[in-house]
């Protein structure tokens, strides 16, 4: 049988088991609120016909130019079950943007001389180094190149909080599965997990990240957005919607890339991409385990950052106006320059997606050709800053979808309607300045 033939009887099967129930499911109302500048009307209509067609379910999108505030929209239910709508201040988990969040805070300590990037990770935690691991750099840890991509012991995100010494013996005995520096793969878990343990180790006042994160970057910009969720923000956030498996089935046929990847995963107990995702006990477990407040609460710097995508862009408008925060400088234009060279390239050895990093940015490219940096995350969460066009774009959806690596076709479409409006916008401000 051939693939066409396997994927239309896939299709098919799914459609029947899966989508034709929901055909008789109640409707709910395609609610889109928020506000963009007239320039960006493209965007906002392309942002309510994917809520009308059902391609999106809760989800919230906003745009900085320049350092203001130009779309800021949000849309859908923050709750399907009990109806609760997206509103102006529901947050929702950035998942792997969150590595983005840490690569800013990164940048700030090492500007600020408590960290170096050239510097090996032992010289600020000394048991870090046997088992081969101690030549890897700080740069290395962020950049995916250090070669620890998996635990061979699994891990509970409980673990993080009752038993540090199990979580800290299992970094000590692991051994890189790659010469540190010669490669990348994604360390989807293990970055946080080895990071957020250097950071409060060098951090002078031993602060969890979470907390050094808030007092030196969140308070003082005013960004919605946090390293973990709040015990009493938990009203506001978002619940994850599991996608059904016919979208998920749609998505990897026309993917080709995720099948081979999901394949991989379901076929090869000993792949790396099997090991990278059994690192995490609750990732074994259906992604709605999430929706657990406790969990929610536990910061692991990979993926358990929270908040609407104004605070997210509000963030990354920093990066996008090289450095530079209401008149004052937050970080170098020369760190923001060097994010956007990128260190490692090519085909991630984890995923066997394109990938690209430095600095611990995932560096991208623009529909017009420019180089972007921020981050992806699971199930098509984004961010960018285009220091170029001094614009930062950011994206968070409770409705899951199979992209991981910024190609959600939400996204990607959302992000050329922002492209194709900008200059119409930039000329109307230019003509506004000059009466």
């Amino acid at each position: 049988m051939s693939y066409f033939q396997l994927s239309v009887v896939i299709l098919v099967i799914s459609f029947i088991v899966y989508k034709v129930p929901s055909l008789f499911e109640p409707k709910l109302l395609p609610i889109v609120e928020g506000f963009f500048q007239p320039e960006f009307m493209d965007v906002a209509k392309l942002f309510q016909r994917n809520m009308e067609s059902g391609k999106e379910q809760g989800a919230s999108f906003a745009v900085y130019h320049d350092g203001e505030l130009v779309v800021d929209m949000w849309a859908g239910y923050a709750d399907r079950d009990s109806m609760r709508r997206w509103r102006n201040e529901t947050t929702s988990l950035a998942f792997g943007c969150t590595k983005g969040v840490m690569a800013f805070l990164i940048a700030l300590m090492v500007e600020r001389g408590v960290l170096n990037y050239s510097r090996p990770v032992v010289e600020y935690w000394p048991k870090f180094g046997g088992n081969g691991k101690e030549d890897i750099t700080l740069e290395m840890l962020i950049n995916h190149q250090a070669g620890l991509p998996y635990m061979k012991e699994a891990i509970s995100l409980r673990d993080l909080v009752t038993d540090r010494k199990h979580v800290e013996d299992a970094i000590f005995s692991q051994v890189p599965v790659w010469k540190p520096g010669t490669t990348h793969g994604v360390h989807e878990w293990t970055y946080g997990v080895i990071l957020d343990d250097l950071v409060q180790r060098v951090d002078p006042k031993h602060r969890p990240v979470s907390q050094i994160f808030e007092e030196e970057i969140a308070s003082q910009l005013g960004v919605e957005f946090d390293l973990h969720l709040k015990k009493k923000d938990v009203h506001k956030t978002a619940r994850i919607f599991k996608p059904s498996v016919y979208q998920t089935v749609v998505q990897a046929i026309v993917s080709p890339s995720y099948l081979k990847l999901y394949a991989e995963y379901f076929t090869s107990s000993d792949s790396l991409i099997s090991k990278v995702w059994g690192t995490l006990k609750e990732n074994l477990l259906p992604v709605t385990v999430f929706n657990d407040p406790e969990l929610r609460e536990i910061t692991l710097s990979s993926n358990s950052g929270t908040g609407t995508a104004r605070g997210l862009a509000k963030l990354f408008s920093v990066l996008a106006n090289n450095g530079m925060f209401e008149g004052n400088r937050i970080l170098r234009e020369e760190t923001i320059e060097k994010m956007r060279q990128p260190a490692t390239g090519g085909t991630c050895a984890v995923t066997g997606l394109p990938k690209a990093f430095s600095l611990g940015m995932q560096v991208f490219t623009n529909p017009q050709g420019e180089t972007t940096i921020g981050y992806a995350g699971h199930g098509g969460q984004m961010v960018i800053a285009d220091p170029t066009n001094k614009l930062s774009i950011a994206y968070l959806t409770s409705y899951l979808s199979i992209y991981s690596n910024g190609d959600d076709p939400k996204f990607t479409a959302m992000q050329k309607a922002v492209y194709n409006s900008l200059q119409k916008y930039i000329y109307r401000k230019e003509r506004m300045a000059k009466t």
